[in-house]
């Protein structure tokens, strides 16, 4: 899996990492958490969906 690779990668490199990831319903998804960082892969969704999902996602950040 992707997250396999990642800590794989990782150790090699003697690098601390950190990784959460969630597998939601984006038409559905609100975190009770904020994020320091947050990746889209790439995946489709209506244009009804996609617009509410990026109005969504910069309130899921964390002000630093």
């Amino acid at each position: 899996t992707a997250r396999e690779k990642a800590s794989k990668l990782f150790a090699q490199n003697n690098k601390p990492f950190t990784l959460d990831y969630h597998v939601v319903d984006a038409s559905h998804y609100y975190p009770s958490e904020k994020f320091d960082a947050i990746f889209s892969i790439w995946f489709h969704l209506s244009p009804e969906i996609r617009k509410k999902l990026h109005l969504n996602i910069s309130s899921w950040l964390r002000l630093s």
